[in-house]
């Protein structure tokens, strides 16, 4: 943490009190609180194995930014923006690999990592319909795509057979069960193929995780959506997919109670009314019919990319223990299940 401190310090005028504490649940960057007296902001650096072009993924974040300020300017959105800090002579990007940046820090906020009731998830759904609304109107190629194919479903299983066809460490023959489940899913590949081809391309957020919303802490009402370095073109059904994956379970994504794993109705439900509510005006037919099916489509995916990672030696996803990306991925394989155990019941929350 001294050379973050280090890169920052002096274009900022951070003082020698200056101290980080490791905040947030990211898998990929590393994010602190910085206090300095009075004075508090976010510091991350990012990782530059994932995103190799930092530049670009930081002028991504400032388009975003510049449009949802203006937006909100106008009365036409009501969070509150995440904001990129520039030093004093205007970079945001610092040390020697271009990695390092500052963010404004909210005060009096937080975030949740496993929702309580349909409340807190309709208001959730309604933040995240919200800033896609927001960014109907900004154009797609105004955003370079920095992971491409990163929700393609077709890339992950390609990724996935490699996994287990190089075998790099061993792992394959402890976990036949779960790649057979994989190789058993093409008829979910199917629908997805057959559905991207009627959708349109928009700005999306891309990593729409329950815990990339700040909420108030006095009120509990959402406060603004943040992470905003996977924002490129997309589909909503992505979108949407992802915050049932991460709202929908009451088990966090790495519990091993799977036997509690399962997809809580009332909190569909809630998603669906907060999402397709705040998008009336804005999605199509096709987007609308798309969205059950991206929940299952978010949660099998998930899954498989743990599953692939365990496979290839937890390259990409941080892990805390021997096996966890595993257990990550057959918690997400369990969520899966339960969410196609009850299709007829979900999708009839948009019909």
């Amino acid at each position: 943490m001294e050379s973050v401190l280090d890169a920052i310090a002096e274009p900022y005028g951070f003082s020698t009190r200056a101290s980080l504490t490791p905040i947030g649940e990211g898998h990929i960057n590393r994010t602190w609180l910085l206090r300095d007296g009075e004075r508090r902001a976010v510091v991350q650096q990012l990782n530059t194995q994932v995103f190799r072009d930092t530049r670009a993924l930081t002028d991504n974040a400032l388009v975003v930014e510049r449009h949802l300020l203006d937006k909100r300017r106008r009365g036409d959105y009501s969070l509150e923006v995440l904001l990129q800090l520039p030093c004093s002579r205007g970079r945001y990007l610092h040390g020697p690999a271009e990695d390092i940046r500052v963010l404004a820090y909210f005060p009096d906020s937080e975030s949740i990592q496993v929702l309580e009731n349909p409340l807190q998830a309709e208001l959730a759904a309604r933040a995240f319909a919200d800033f896609a609304a927001a960014l109907a109107d900004l154009e797609a190629a105004a955003l370079r795509t920095i992971l491409p194919d990163f929700l393609n479903l077709q890339k992950r299983f390609e990724q996935f057979e490699v996994a287990c066809r190089v075998d790099v460490v061993g792992r394959v023959a402890q976990c036949r069960a779960a790649i057979a489940f994989c190789q058993a899913q093409t008829p979910l590949l199917q629908a997805w193929r057959a559905m991207v081809a009627h959708l349109p391309l928009r700005v999306c957020h891309n990593d729409c995780k329950v815990n990339n919303l700040l909420f108030d802490a006095g009120t509990g009402a959402p406060l603004a959506v943040i992470d905003l370095d996977t924002c490129w073109a997309g589909h909503l059904m992505t979108d949407f997919g992802d915050l049932v994956r991460t709202c929908c379970s009451p088990e966090a994504e790495d519990s091993v109670n799977l036997a509690r794993v399962t997809a809580r109705e009332d909190i569909f439900a809630a998603l669906a009314r907060g999402y397709s509510s705040s998008l009336a005006g804005t999605i199509t037919q096709a987007e609308r019919q798309s969205l059950a099916l991206g929940a299952e489509v978010c949660c099998f995916m998930q899954g498989m990319r743990f599953l692939t990672d365990h496979l290839g030696g937890d390259s990409y996803f941080g892990v805390g223990h021997p096996g966890h990306n595993l257990e990550r991925a057959k918690n997400q394989f369990q969520l899966y299940r339960s969410l196609v155990s009850q299709r007829d019941a979900l999708a009839r929350y948009f019909d």
